[in-house]
This record gives structure tokens, C-alpha cells and sequence, in this order.
């Protein structure tokens, strides 16, 4: 693109991704384009996914704006409002521009920040995370699985298997959480809630970089937030269990041999379901963290939603 030229079609991005790590973290993500959509001749770009909605504009004055303030569509963004801006632009897209062309607002003013950065490639996402959370909320931990929506412009994970739905999600103020309440989904992710937090905006980083002191995993308590070194979420599969297992308990008549359910899982831990004939049995981590050994009706009725068991 030429400085001071109007971008051609096939120029503008169809998407790109705003990475804002000092201030304003929570304008960050991926955006899309807007088809036919102009604002001064130059293109708009929309926050992808659930949560709140965010755009990219160029203002009146010749800046570009990131901004989630409703008003500016309201106006059909013929105003200024953002809170990170450009200085003026010369028609250069946002991936064009000067490395010191960028700032963000915050309580005491405007702040230049080198490191806001737009590309038109987002992070990979690992398609699957592992969470153990010993200390507190255990009910939350397994393995979830990468969804195909966003929340607040940021991969999406579902624990997966049957039982209670949970989510990881990047919060409304640039956070990463893991939840199991329906409130989430009812509130579209335009929220900041969950039993697990990380301790600071993650500015694009995925759930697994965080870890040690500085940049780790907290647990909701009674008081706020308490720091946990002991929270994990990795990309490596838990131990690899055992494809059959037997139980043995005098009086118990949930005992015999138990084989893994290939491929599936209830809380997001494998499943085990008792070999041959007869009262089908099920051992399963129940969703609160323990595990339970249940007969249909756990599966049946529950759902595997549930701590249901002898």
C-alpha cells in the first residue's frame, strides 16, 4: 500500500488480530471484517465470537480507534472514541503503520506503548488442555477440548465428555477463567466470572504459558483471589489410564471388572463401564471431583451430572 493512497480490495485483511499487553488488554483479540462496511472510505473491522462487542474504525480525524463503546456504531462511527488510538494514519491500514504509532488510554491519559501490534495471523490454539487444580475448585479440572466459537475475540475450550458443562474463556477484562456456571452462557461471556483465574490479562498469551509466581493461576475464595502454584493446565495428556480395571469391596455390589470407554469421558476424566452381562455399572468422576461408581442412573437420568453412587 502506498502512504497516503486509499487501500485497494485486496489490500484490506479479512481479519486481524489485536495484541495489547501493557494496557487495555481486554480490546484484544481477533476482528473481522465487516462486508460493505466504511467508515471515511477505509474499512471496519468487529470483534469475533461471544462477549462484548469491539471494533476497529477510522475516526473522522484520521486516526484508527479500537474501541467498545456501542456509541461509535450508534454514530455509525462517524466520531473518535477508543481507547487505543494511531496517530493520523495517511490511509496506511493498522498493519501498516509504524511500530510508535499506537497508545492507549487509561485513568491518567493517554500512554504510547510500542507493543500494541495488529497481524493478520492469530496465535495457534492447542486443540486440547489439561487442567488439575488440587487445592480448590477441583470439580473443574480434565480435559477440554478447543471449540470452533470465540469469547471476547479469544479461543473458546469445552471440558470435555457428558456431565457438567465447563468452559475456559477469556473474560471481558482480558483474563483467562474456567467455569462450570450456566450464568456464562447466559450472559453471552460478557463477563468475568470462574473458579479459576489467571493472575494477569493474558495479552494473547494461551492458558498454558502461565505458570510460576508472576505469571500463574489463582483460586475464587471467600476473600477474592488466592495466588496457586499448584494449578496446571498443560497440552500433555494426563497418564494414560488403565484400559480395565477391578474393584473389589466386601458388601459392594457395584464389584468386577470394569473397561475403559474408548474415546469417551464424564467431567472431563475417562470412563469406565462394567464388562459382560447384567445391571450396567459405571465408574466416572463425578462433578465435583471425585470419583463415584453409580449404576444407570447416573447415566440414564444424570447425565453423568452428578455425584451419584454407592
Amino acid at each position: 500500500q502506498i502512504d497516503g493512497a486509499m487501500p485497494s480490495s485486496r489490500d484490506v485483511p479479512l481479519e486481524l488480530y489485536l495484541t495489547s499487553p501493557n494496557g487495555q488488554q481486554k480490546l484484544g483479540g481477533l476482528y473481522r471484517l465487516l462486508e460493505g462496511k466504511l467508515s471515511k472510505g477505509l474499512p471496519i473491522w468487529k470483534r469475533i465470537g461471544f462477549g462484548q462487542e469491539a471494533w476497529i474504525y477510522s475516526g473522522p480525524n484520521g486516526r484508527w480507534y479500537v474501541s467498545n463503546n456501542k456509541v461509535v456504531e450508534q454514530t455509525n462511527f462517524q466520531c473518535g472514541r477508543g481507547l487505543i488510538s494511531s496517530s493520523e494514519h495517511r490511509n496506511l491500514l493498522p498493519v501498516m503503520l509504524e511500530e510508535d504509532s499506537w497508545q492507549y488510554k487509561d485513568q491518567y491519559g493517554w500512554n504510547k506503548d510500542l507493543q500494541i501490534s495488529f497481524s493478520i495471523y492469530p496465535p495457534p490454539a492447542p486443540e486440547r488442555l489439561y487442567i488439575t487444580s488440587p487445592n480448590g475448585f477441583q470439580k473443574l479440572s480434565g480435559e477440554y477440548q478447543l471449540s470452533t466459537s470465540h469469547a471476547n475475540g479469544h479461543p473458546l475450550w469445552q471440558r470435555a465428555g457428558w456431565g457438567e458443562e465447563a468452559y475456559l474463556y477469556s473474560g471481558r477484562g482480558g483474563k483467562w477463567y474456567v467455569v462450570c456456571k450456566q450464568l456464562v452462557v447466559e450472559r453471552n461471556f460478557e463477563c468475568n466470572l470462574g473458579g479459576l483465574v489467571s493472575s494477569h490479562p493474558h495479552a494473547g498469551l494461551p492458558p498454558d504459558a502461565f505458570s510460576g509466581s508472576h505469571r500463574g493461576w489463582g483460586i475464587r475464595s471467600q476473600d477474592g483471589w488466592e495466588q496457586d502454584e499448584d494449578i496446571r493446565i498443560g497440552t500433555h495428556p494426563f497418564e494414560a489410564p488403565s484400559a480395565s480395571l477391578w474393584i473389589t469391596s466386601p458388601g459392594l455390589k457395584a464389584t468386577g471388572r470394569f473397561d475403559l470407554l474408548e474415546g469417551q469421558s464424564a467431567n472431563g476424566f475417562p470412563l469406565w463401564r462394567r464388562a459382560g452381562q447384567g445391571a450396567a455399572m459405571w465408574l466416572f468422576s463425578g462433578n465435583k471431583g471425585r470419583w463415584c461408581i453409580s449404576d444407570h442412573t447416573a447415566a440414564e437420568q444424570y447425565k453423568f451430572r452428578c455425584n451419584h453412587g454407592f
